[in-house]
């Protein structure tokens, strides 16, 4: 095959070439051969690496109180610096917005913004699409296969569906498995559960471990835009990621072992009147380490005070209702 060029050295290099086809031909022996004779002007282009978590690159400059609401000691002030500085997440002027719940469509603005990175080693979305703010970043979604199946895109996401929109925004080579959690581990995350295989996913890529030690992940309920962020850092950064090792079945497995974990948060309570004569007495349990108790409703009601006495005889005062039903 011949390569022709424009102008005169066209000529030299076909002469060159059916030169060389001839004499090997001669020989009995074909070669395929690449050879560049610069006879065009070269010119050196800077690519960013294609598909590569190395394309993330301080694009930012983030400064201490920046959002009045992410002072130093927040728990996610490292997380909102990061995802500020590397064009992830910002915030509204003085403001980041740290407790407020994550919309769907800013959820799946981050996974757009991630995969655009990735991929490109920029973000152009803005300026590549047209229309408004939420149908570039919806355009760009259908186009590259970030999840956006949502009927309504401005209510809150839950944690389920945040996990769902930004597992789609990276593939497997970039969410290396680093943690041992058997299918079914997750304790309020069973294998077929909606978007069961993208939080599995993230909670084995290190980038979710769930809000306690079992690894409990709450998939129904809304997700801050801080504990977003903390996500979001992580999906893009290897070193930010979480160990956890959650094994089908353990802990919990029969009679005794359920008795032994639970029964010293079941206690005694006696109600009394306004005159301190006790009049009713009933149980309950304990679902928090600050004290909050559990009891039927008919126990305490009419009860002017209540004591609660735990299984090691301690007894506590109680101050007041928080809720009844």
């Amino acid at each position: 095959r011949l390569l022709l060029y424009p102008g005169w050295r066209s000529f030299f290099s076909s002469l060159f070439c059916h030169a060389l086809f001839q004499l090997c031909k001669f020989c009995g022996t074909f070669f395929i051969s690449a050879i560049d004779f610069c006879l065009q002007d070269s010119t050196t282009v800077s690519a960013a690496n294609v598909g590569s978590l190395d394309n993330f690159q301080k694009t930012n400059t983030y400064y201490q109180g920046q959002y009045t609401d992410v002072p130093e000691t927040n728990a996610f002030a490292a997380n909102v610096s990061t995802a500020f500085e590397y064009g992830i997440m910002q915030g509204y002027g003085t403001t980041f917005g740290i407790t407020n719940n994550i919309t769907r469509m800013a959820s799946i603005i981050i996974a757009c913004r991630i995969h655009a990175i990735y991929t490109s080693g920029q973000n152009n979305i803005e300026t590549q699409f047209t229309g408004t703010l939420q149908e570039k970043y919806l355009s760009y979604a259908q186009n590259n296969g970030i999840y956006c199946a949502f009927p309504a895109t401005d209510t809150p996401a839950t944690r389920a569906e945040f996990a769902k929109i930004l597992s789609s925004a990276l593939p497997d080579e970039a969410l290396t498995t680093i943690n041992s959690v058997d299918d079914g581990a997750i304790p309020d995350v069973s294998a077929g559960d909606t978007f069961s295989s993208d939080i599995y996913r993230l909670y084995r890529s290190g980038v979710i471990i769930g809000s306690d030690a079992k690894g409990t992940f709450y998939p129904t309920q809304a997700i801050t835009r801080g504990a977003a962020c903390a996500i979001a850092t992580r999906m893009v950064f290897p070193s930010l990621r979480k160990s956890i090792t959650l094994a089908k079945g353990a802990g919990i497995s029969d009679a005794e072992s359920i008795y032994a974990q639970c029964s010293n948060a079941v206690a005694c309570i006696e109600v009394s009147d306004h005159n301190n004569n006790v009049y009713g007495l009933g149980s309950g349990f304990f679902i928090a380490a600050d004290g909050t108790f559990v009891t039927c409703y008919h126990v305490i009601d009419g009860g002017a005070s209540a004591v609660i006495t735990t299984k090691d005889g301690s007894k506590y005062t109680v101050s007041g209702v928080y809720d009844c039903n």
